[in-house]
């Protein structure tokens, strides 16, 4: 393996266990009735965070094993020079969860997707 930019996707082996330990069936995966894992078409749509009540959207980039991201995010409040330092009054801290009306909005181009798994790259 080559250091650094590496990612990992799950098998089908390692979905064929997680059918037999959730069906308590033996089952062999080279059996039509075996799914395998799923495909990148499970991204391919409208998702609410359960935590933050925030939505997102995946879309699909065609065949590219690519797609974009965006949606809502919580509100995060202006931030006054110099809060935080040197004992000054605390930063206002982001709220919690999205109310619907005045969040923040995010957007993410270009992830990586292959089968059930998701890459975005952070480092830039």
């Amino acid at each position: 393996p080559t250091v650094g930019r590496q990612w990992r996707q799950r098998k089908d082996s390692s979905c064929w266990l997680e059918q037999v330990f959730t069906k308590n069936a033996l089952t062999s995966p080279s059996k039509s009735d075996f799914p395998g894992c799923v495909g990148s078409s499970v991204f391919d749509g409208l998702f609410n965070d359960t935590t933050s009540g925030c939505t997102r959207i995946m879309k699909l980039v065609g065949s590219s094993g690519k797609a974009d991201i965006w949606g809502s995010i919580p509100k995060v409040p202006w931030q006054p020079h110099g809060c935080g330092q040197h004992g000054k009054h605390a930063c206002p801290k982001a709220a919690d969860t999205c109310t619907g009306t005045d969040d923040d909005k995010m957007e993410i181009k270009g992830v990586r997707v292959s089968g059930g798994s998701v890459v975005v790259d952070y480092s830039n």
